[in-house]
């Protein structure tokens, strides 16, 4: 059981605790007995994991929810469907309570702890954690107001009823069931992974299952063992992540030996070129799993990884900045028990690699595309607003308008989807419009005052004084939407996407945009960071590490030169 430190813990474990642990003893029996009569070996996974979930797993915290709204979030999270509760308990109002909360009364327990179980829980925990006062006579000495009393009450009972996964997994009663998944897992890297990767399958008789795949030749006629490695790496890992419970593929990862898993990082690897989709989530879930499987084996721990770096890693697993600390612990481990050497630091940690707007950014002025992009969407709105103007003239405008926007001022995308016309923008004595964000609402902090060009001010007036009603009256924001007073995030990312995927052959991002516009200013005035950290709304430092592009000899030259321009009128005096 869960120990604790304290008296009142202790009293509060004799006074539940056995109730839980008589039921975890009876079920472990009947589990244990009842797999020697499950013969497919991924039924029977599939039941270690069920069970192991049952009883290990932490139960949901109660805090903050009443009985209804408990049962409805469990039941979500199985997978299970409220309108099932009627039938299992053979009572009609049981959907209605809760749905809307009603309990009745007076209430009928023994019901209530038939769903307990059906939800996989104690028998009595539900009405022990909602309808019951816990008693103070267990705990004598415990001298608290009584509101108090009881959440302590009720947070120990809960934290009592599953035991710990690393008290799980040092009980020796479940070493069987880790070799079957061991087992399991080696029998399907046996039937995918070339045979040098899975010789401990092979050592177990595992018989090697035959699939028929189409590898493609090289130049000399013959297959590329490389492809073949990597194709097959992808089948078994994109297995791992693709099973239907994600938990499963997890454990079953940190169940395999060391070779396997250097494999399964190497696999990760190749996502720089754009070869995998997995999503920055999965990776992160995996690695997570892996640090802490160390942490629970430190005598597992692979030479180049030290634990005091698997601690401190565990340390940043929570809050916004998770991304950030994760590469940034990622990068001091060395790989450098792999063929070619890399580093963790080489891990795209992104989806879609950059490498789509690089033509751009390659290109020596990054904006002339997106100029030109404007310039088609001009001509078209000149053909249009001929005719008579209609819902497509209006959006069209808009477009351009929000484009133009984030050309000049690439604010992020919630701030420009937010802009409101009588509080964030502002029209200048010269008729130029401006833009006014307090610091409260950006990322940073800090105010955002920017005036845009005399071209783009002729288009938000025209834009407001025309269109901006037609698309949604009596709409507050700058870029409304037909449906909705505003555009949300998602809407304005389809939006650009769609018209640079027609226009330009490419899909970009309202975060291209803070890529393009500052690559093409720092091309012309290298050095000039206080600009574009005003014009990005970044710190200095940041600005500087991404836009760094100084030709440092050329500057020096340049600097010399304008010298020299004065020595030499001075020789000549």
């Amino acid at each position: 059981m869960v120990t604790k430190n304290s008296d009142h813990h202790v009293a509060m474990n004799q006074y539940i605790g056995d109730e839980f642990l008589t039921l975890f003893e009876i079920k472990t029996e009947e589990f244990l007995k009842g797999q020697s009569d499950v013969y497919n070996l991924r039924s029977r996974i599939k039941k270690w994991y069920e069970f192991f979930n049952t009883i290990v797993a932490v139960t949901v915290s109660t805090e903050g929810h009443n009985l209804a709204s408990y049962v409805r979030l469990l039941m979500a999270q199985k997978g299970k469907k409220i309108s099932d509760l009627e039938k299992l308990t053979g009572s009609t109002s049981v959907y209605s309570w809760f749905i809307h909360g009603n309990c009745p009364h007076p209430v009928n327990y023994k019901r209530i702890n038939i769903i307990s179980k059906y939800l996989n829980l104690p028998e009595t925990f539900l009405v022990d954690s909602f309808l019951k006062v816990p008693q103070r006579n267990p705990l004598p000495s415990f001298h608290t107001g009584e509101m108090e009393f009881n959440k302590k009450m009720q947070r120990l009972k809960n934290d009592l009823y599953c035991i710990s996964r690393k008290e799980w997994f040092q009980n020796s009663k479940w070493n069987p069931v880790l070799k079957e998944v061991a087992l399991y897992v080696q029998f399907k890297s046996s039937s995918i992974i070339p045979p040098r990767l899975s010789k401990n399958a092979i050592d177990l008789g595992v018989n090697r299952k035959k699939r028929k795949r189409k590898w493609k030749k090289g130049a000399d006629g013959n297959y590329s063992s490389e492809d073949i490695l990597n194709n097959s790496l992808k089948s078994f890992f994109g297995y791992l992540c693709n099973v239907r419970k994600q938990e499963i593929s997890l454990s079953l990862c940190l169940l395999l030996d060391e070779q396997l898993v250097v494999d399964y990082v190497h696999f990760f690897i190749g996502r720089q070129g754009g070869e995998t989709t997995r999503t920055v989530l999965t990776f992160l879930n995996h690695v997570i799993c892996i640090v802490q499987y160390y942490i629970m084996y430190p005598e597992k721990l692979i030479d180049k990884v030290q634990l005091p770096w698997v601690v401190e890693i565990k340390k940043h697993f929570s809050g916004t900045e998770l991304l950030k600390k994760i590469v940034d612990y990622l990068r001091i481990l060395e790989l450098d028990y792999l063929d070619k050497k890399p580093s963790l630091s080489e891990i795209s940690l992104s989806r879609n690699p950059r490498n789509k707007i690089r033509k751009i950014l390659d290109l020596d002025k990054p904006l002339s595309p997106l100029y030109d992009l404007l310039d088609i969407l001009h001509r078209e709105y000149e053909q249009k607003i001929v005719m008579k103007p209609n819902i497509y003239t209006h959006l069209l405008c808009r477009n351009i308008v929000l484009i133009h926007m984030f050309i000049e001022k690439p604010l992020r995308r919630m701030n420009m989807c937010c802009l409101e016309v009588d509080k964030h923008l502002r029209q200048l004595s010269s008729g130029s419009w401006g833009l006014s964000l307090e610091g409260k609402d950006v990322k940073n902090n800090e105010d955002i005052d920017f005036i845009f060009s005399d071209f783009l001010s002729k288009w938000i007036d025209v834009y407001l004084q025309k269109h901006r009603s037609e698309i949604f009256s009596n709409s507050k924001y700058l870029f409304p939407s037909k449906k909705k007073e505003s555009l949300d995030g998602s809407s304005v990312s389809n939006i650009i996407a769609k018209i640079g995927r027609k226009y330009l052959g490419v899909a970009i991002t309202a975060y291209d945009f803070r890529k393009i516009r500052p690559t093409d200013y720092a091309r012309r005035f290298p050095g000039d960071y206080a600009y574009l950290s005003c014009l990005l709304n970044d710190s200095l430092v940041t600005v500087m590490k991404n836009y760094n592009y100084n030709n440092y000899e050329n500057i020096r030259q340049n600097d010399a030169n304008y010298l020299d321009s004065y020595n030499n009128k001075l020789g000549k005096k």
